[in-house]
């Protein structure tokens, strides 16, 4: 792994912006749409599962890449007006949010799998590795939902940390995912 660049920063890089945006873009959509599951007819609801876990193994693939660029770049430092429990809580609500990030596709492949199902692609399939196994797929399932519930509600106390920073505090911490100040 190549070292940090330790120079001073007061905002994420470009990159880590539009991967920030992007992968939050991709979460709120699949909540929504693993949420009307039950509304489609079949074969929709068929393509339309299969369509929200090709989603669902991109968006890890994003999320694994975001975590690799954040571990080799600086994360710009708070204001130093952040109180030292406000800054932990922050840095545990992102491990929090990074863990449901790799934790809800993962055990939505699993479900998947473990119905036997595979993920295409249209140019390629992923065939399931398991056998089929009902009882586990619907423990996976349950599983998969309570953590997506889990995962949108961190993210909306994140969304709303920062929107206080903006708004209220008016502190920099939200510009600092808002616009780059720094080449990528």
């Amino acid at each position: 792994m190549p070292p940090k660049n330790e120079v001073a920063t007061t905002s994420y890089s470009p990159i880590a912006i539009g991967l920030h945006w992007l992968i939050a873009l991709i979460i709120v959509f699949q909540f929504f749409v693993g949420l009307i599951f039950d509304d489609f007819q079949k074969p929709l609801k068929g393509d339309m599962i299969n369509l929200h876990a090709a989603i669902g193994l991109t968006l890890l693939i994003l999320v694994a890449f975001r975590l690799y660029w954040r571990l080799t770049h600086v994360v710009p430092a708070l204001p130093s007006s952040v109180p030292h429990l406000q800054a932990l809580i922050s840095k545990a609500g992102h491990y929090l949010l990074y863990i449901l990030m790799f934790a809800v596709p993962i055990v939505g492949m699993m479900t998947r799998f473990a119905r036997g199902a595979g993920i295409n692609f249209g140019l390629f399939n992923i065939a399931s590795p398991w056998a089929v196994n009902k009882p586990f797929a619907e423990t996976t399932e349950n599983l998969h939902g309570l953590l997506a519930y889990i995962l949108v509600g961190v993210a909306a106390l994140h969304l709303l940390a920062g929107l206080y920073h903006y708004f209220f505090l008016k502190d920099g911490v939200m510009n600092r995912m808002m616009r780059s100040s720094q080449a990528s």
